[in-house]
């Protein structure tokens, strides 16, 4: 692949996914770019690809037993409850009740499992040394939703083995097809330790001076312009600066997630509207560099603009 035919934020971006698909560790190969796995999901078509892990509070948490391997399944309450309602199921408090109903409404689910790893599908129990962790980037009925998933090693290795039959990693011919994951990320501010342990909801937090901006793949960027036709992107996408190593955390102020190849960023030209959905009003994710801390709301404070917090999950306050 001829990187100097490309702009130079897409070439950062392919040099990245070509290393990222030589590593030769399980996490990487477990993680490295694919094309989209299809299967059934109560009942409803869905498709799946794995990246890396980023924690985020505020979920339930199932255990999982493959045979003797165990797993760990982090899932978001609105992806729980639309799998329990696909049919009318109550969401209970009891874990072992819970884990049997969601078995029950995604029994295609657990049969595709067995069948692809080839050991029998409990959900629930106790749970069992998941050292291996990693996102989930799941698409049902045209939502996107983020669950998570620790493995043991050994059931780990089945899964990449399986992932390296039914989708192969990505190829020099096929890079460009590869899904980034890119966020609208509305601003940024940098806190002090001591501040950002004190931040409670309510608190409104400055944002730095600056354009909204498209950030691929955490290498590249773009400033944006949100207009009332969507966001149009107003210059190439160049590599972000690397942060000051210090004891100031980043906090960022994300409206939107979603995917995009790198075919389609490298085809973004100032003045294109992106395929990313805005909505007025909509709360904002805050984020650390790792981790999701809460959800906020942009406020116009004189010449500037501010977040007020509204929420900060438990595990993060």
């Amino acid at each position: 692949m001829n990187y100097d035919q490309m702009k130079p934020g897409i070439a950062l971006l392919a040099k990245a996914l070509t290393a990222q698909a030589d590593a030769p560790d399980l996490l990487s190969r477990l993680t490295q770019p694919r094309s989209p796995v299809s299967l059934t999901l109560a009942g409803h078509s869905a498709t799946f690809t794995i990246g890396a892990y980023q924690h985020v509070p505020d979920r339930i948490t199932l255990p999982l037993r493959l045979g003797d391997q165990a797993a760990q399944l982090e899932l978001p309450h609105d992806l729980l409850a639309w799998a329990l309602s696909t049919q009318d199921l109550p969401q209970p408090h009891d874990p072992d009740q819970l884990a049997m109903l969601l078995e029950f409404a995604c029994q295609d689910l657990a049969e595709i499992c067995e069948a692809a790893l080839e050991q029998p599908f409990r959900a629930g129990g106790m749970p069992g040394h998941t050292p291996l962790s990693v996102g989930i980037n799941l698409e049902v009925e045209g939502q996107h939703h983020k669950p998570c998933l620790h493995l043991d090693l050994e059931l780990a290795n089945r899964l990449v083995d399986h992932l390296d039959r039914q989708a192969p990693m990505a190829q020099p011919d096929d890079l460009m097809l590869t899904q980034i994951p890119v966020i609208l990320r509305i601003g940024q501010q940098f806190l002090a330790r001591d501040a950002l342990a004190t931040l409670q909801p309510g608190d409104i937090v400055m944002l730095e001076p600056g354009p909204p901006v498209l950030v691929a793949g955490q290498k590249v960027a773009a400033a944006v312009h949100v207009r009332s036709d969507g966001p149009a992107i107003q210059s190439d996408l160049l590599p972000l600066p690397q942060p000051e190593i210090g004891t100031e955390t980043r906090l960022s102020f994300i409206a939107a997630h979603s995917n995009m190849t790198l075919a389609e960023l490298d085809a973004l030209v100032p003045g294109a509207i992106l395929p990313i959905a805005v909505f007025e009003g909509a709360p904002l994710d805050i984020h650390t560099d790792d981790s999701l801390l809460g959800r906020g709301e942009t406020v116009a404070l004189g010449a500037g603009t501010g977040v007020r917090v509204l929420q900060l999950f438990a595990d993060n306050q």
